[in-house]
């Protein structure tokens, strides 16, 4: 900087602190005559020029404080004037190493002098003559010793030298110095120090004496410079004292304590050249639990779980991998549970195909996350109240979903999260515009969609049933005796069906595969033949958002439809009587009308067997989801303090709510699941013993009578006995009742226990196998067909059993898993298409032959 202030000749007060400044110009202030204030602080001096204010008058004011000043020239203070007036000399945190022997000559007294916080070593001999100091600042420094004549000046009245560490001093250092003046040194200085006139004070971190200083500038620049004042009244001096040691100076006035974590600080009036370093750092493996930590004794032994290799920072150090925090400055804890996820990171998060839940009275999330966000800001600037670097109450378990793809849980938060399409507690539940198959979530297709296919399959059934009993009836009157079509089309529907509804559970309960794109359809299909029309084929969530199904919904309307079925059927029985009688004026004893309520009872009693047959698995299922056993004691902590008992198969329920459900489901486990094929049973037998002891008799009487051919046309066994036994031997008319209870067995077993249970693999294992294995040795079955189908599907479903439940699936075969199920499914379904495809091309080819051979026949008979 050239000279500037030529053409300023007046100028009195000139700051330029903090600027970039490395160098002036001795010329600089040549023309100036007079400077109360010159503040030439905060730059990147390194030098001065000896005769930068030979020219100028200085009073009140000089500060070069903060500057990379490694000398200073031995004429700078001594000018043309009489004498200089200056009162403040601040040469504060620079690089000075030694003062030189009259080195402010031309001085002739000073209120204040700073010289702390440089690298000082040495003092001149005479570094202080003839000058008046009022205050002196050495603190700081490296002095280590000064030779008897470095304070030959009977006008110093104060001088601080505390902080020099390694200093030792002398009774004989102390001559010259006046008697009058106060030195203040630290305790360990003073150790040779055997008598003395001098008054010395010996400073410890608990006491730092204050100075009086002007307000304003001087005020500021001590501020700045490590110093914290205070002002009683507006009419006083501010008292001013360095930082203590265990704090910094924030270079406002104001001195911060040293963060908790692995800081010190043994110094006092220390001002961080780097923001990011405040105080000195604690050895490695130590750190301060609650900071303002005045010396190293101060740093202790990092607490377990922590990674003692770092320094510990603004916290107990950083946690070790795989261990958490909830304490800021205390332990880490290893993370034991499954689903929590504490790698590279010091807090729990939930990991994928796990959940969680913060509803319980003892957790608080929003303070959890409060936490984490404080955890996170690794600088000093961190909170440091109680509640944001301590969390003290519940954390939550983590809990399995059944279904892990639907816990998605991204972006590490600790809000558990749902995948898109499922809801509730564990993601079990379908959101809106969503339904269930196969326990994946899918998105509802259009109302006009869903009316179209359940039309096409009212349809497609309604068609079929038509087909078989006009065929039926077709076969009924050319006296057929071979099987017939709706007896084949019974039995091989009644092997599917079991096999499905057993199977159907079964694929339920893996929740592991993962069913995506059009393997869905294959849940479509198992669905509906496991006739679970409540959930499949209307959808009724999909109509609209209340309509969800859910087990007591179930269960009311699988008991009603039970009940309802039989009710209807006797109220039909009896309007079809009072009917009759009244068309017909018969009495109660006329032939006619018993032979038509004996068909009538037969064919509803054939009507309300079949149906109650067909949805006895799925019926059951029903009643079973809701015993007492399914419900599943869920805890949402690792205490086990808050726990709620759930339904398995509907999270939603709370078990607490269904004390009236479980006394129904016990009777109608009695009522329904036990009577039904006890009933069934005991007809059987009934029928199967008359029809074995007196063949032929029933035909023999209708023959005898004169009514019409359609009333006469009654078989000897009713139509549901054919049903149940047709496809059996005769010694084996009760194997259909051990089909029900094995699949009943096993659909128990799948909802009470749940296939988690080992108890449950190994009991459906074991009946999956002892039933094939007495199927095989037994052979009940008339068809050689349909005896390997029974075979061939018991086997699939030991197959899958084993390989699922017993064995596991590998992740990284699910999809290949899964692709497998369908094929199994698909060659079922296959096969029993093609031999019925194939059975009737025999059939269609037989009668083509044998109608040829009629119009043969004829045409000979005719010539």
């Amino acid at each position: 900087m050239p000279n500037t202030f030529y053409k300023l000749p007046d100028l009195q007060n000139l700051q330029l602190h903090g600027n970039k400044l490395k160098n002036v110009s001795y010329k600089l202030f040549q023309h100036t005559k007079l400077l109360n204030l010159l503040s030439i602080a905060d730059n990147d001096m390194e030098f001065l020029p000896s005769k930068l204010l030979s020219q100028t008058e200085l009073k009140n004011v000089l500060d070069f404080s903060w500057n990379q000043l490694k000398e200073l020239p031995p004429m700078l203070f001594r000018t043309n004037m009489t004498s200089q007036k200056l009162w403040r000399l601040f040469l504060q945190r620079n690089l000075l190493s030694y003062l030189p022997k009259n080195v402010f000559e031309g001085l002739t007294g000073i209120t204040v002098l700073c010289l702390f916080d440089n690298n000082i070593k040495y003092l001149a001999d005479g570094a202080f003559i003839n000058i008046k100091i009022q205050t002196g600042y050495l603190f700081g420094n490296e002095i280590s010793q000064f030779s008897n004549v470095s304070f030959q000046n009977k006008f110093i009245e104060e001088m601080h030298l505390y902080g020099n560490h390694g200093l030792r001093v002398k009774t004989s250092a102390l001559e010259g110095v006046d008697t009058s003046a106060n030195l203040f040194l630290s305790c360990e200085s003073l150790e040779e120090v055997q008598k003395t006139n001098v008054t010395l004070k010996c400073v410890t971190p608990s006491y730092v004496p204050m100075i009086k200083v002007d307000s304003g500038p001087v005020q500021v620049a001590i501020e700045r410079s490590g110093f914290h004042c205070k002002q009683e009244t507006p009419f006083t001096k501010p008292e001013c004292a360095p930082c203590p040691r265990g704090t910094f100076s924030n270079g406002a006035g104001g001195c911060i304590p040293c963060p908790p974590g692995g800081f010190y600080e043994d110094a006092i009036g220390v001002v961080p050249k780097d923001p990011s370093v405040v105080c000195k750092q604690c050895p490695v493996g130590t750190y301060v639990k609650k900071g303002n930590a005045s010396t190293i004794a101060d740093c202790k032994v990092l607490p377990e779980g922590t990674d003692k290799r770092r320094h510990a920072g603004y916290r107990a150090c950083f946690c070790l991998d795989g261990y958490h925090r909830v304490n800021r400055f205390g332990p880490c804890f290893v993370c034991k549970e499954d689903g929590i996820n504490c790698s590279g990171q010091e807090f729990q998060t939930i990991r994928r195909g796990f959940f969680w839940s913060w509803n319980f009275n003892g957790a608080n999330k929003t303070l959890y996350q409060s936490f984490i966000l404080n955890l996170k800001n690794e600088t000093r600037f961190h909170l440091s109240s109680s509640s944001a670097t301590n969390y003290s109450l519940a954390i939550p378990k983590a809990l399995k979903c059944p279904r892990l793809a639907s816990c998605n849980n991204s972006g590490g938060s600790i809000q558990a999260s749902c995948a898109q399409g499922y809801r509730g507690l564990m993601c079990s539940k379908c959101s809106e515009n969503y339904y269930s198959v196969l326990n994946n979530c899918i998105r509802c297709p259009t109302k006009a969609i869903l009316w179209l296919e359940i039309a096409v399959l009212v349809f497609i059934c309604v068609l079929v049933v038509l087909l078989v009993l006009r065929k039926y009836k077709k076969d009924h009157k050319l006296g057929k005796k071979d099987r017939t079509l709706m007896d084949i089309v019974f039995s091989r529907g009644k092997i599917v069906l079991g096999f499905y509804q057993v199977v159907g559970e079964f694929f339920m309960s893996l929740h592991e595969i993962n069913w995506t794109g059009s393997l869905y359809a294959i849940g479509d299909v198992i669905a509906t033949i496991e006739l679970n029309i409540l959930r499949v084929l209307f959808r009724p969530q999909c109509f609209h958002k209340n309509l969800t199904v859910n087990p007591k919904i179930e269960f009311m309307v699988g008991l009603s439809f039970v009940f309802s079925t039989s009710l209807i059927s006797v109220l039909f029985y009896w309007f079809r009587k009072i009917q009759f009688q009244y068309l017909h004026k018969c009495t109660a004893d006329d032939p006619q009308f018993v032979v038509y309520l004996r068909t009538l009872r037969s064919r509803l009693l054939t009507f309300v067997v079949i149906v109650l047959f067909i949805t006895y698995a799925p019926v059951s299922t029903i009643i079973f989801q809701l015993h007492p056993r399914t419900c599943e004691k869920v805890c949402f902590d690792v205490n086990k303090q808050h726990c709620v008992e759930i339904l398995r198969s509907d999270f939603d329920i709370d078990c607490t709510d269904l004390a009236v459900y479980h006394y129904f489901a016990y009777f109608a486990m009695f009522g329904y699941v036990i009577a039904f094929p006890t009933i069934i049973l005991v007809l059987l037998r009934k029928y199967t013993s008359k029809s074995h002891g007196n063949k032929g008799t029933s035909t023999q009487v209708e023959r005898q009578s004169n009514l019409p051919n359609e009333e006469t046309e009654k078989e000897a066994t009713p139509t549901w006995v054919n049903f149940l036994s047709e496809n059996y031997k005769s010694k084996f008319w009760y194997w259909e009742v051990v089909e029900l209870t094995r699949k009943v067995t096993q659909t128990m077993l799948v909802t009470l226990l749940g296939w988690e249970s080992k108890m449950t693999v190994l009991l459906t294992i074991g009946i999956s196998t002892l039933y094939l294995i007495v199927h095989a040795r037994c052979m009940p079955m008339k068809s050689s067909f349909e005896q390997r189908l029974q075979v061939m599907l018991s086997l699939v479903g030991i197959l899958a059993n084993v390989l699922v439940v017993a064995l596991g699936i590998p992740k990284e075969k699910e999809d290949l898993f899964s692709v497998a199920l369908v094929l199994l499914n698909t060659m079922v379904l296959i096969i029993i298409a093609a031999e019925a495809i194939l059975g009737l091309l025999i059939r269609l080819k037989h009668t083509v032959i044998y109608t040829a051979s009629s119009n043969v026949i004829k045409k000979v008979i005719a010539k």
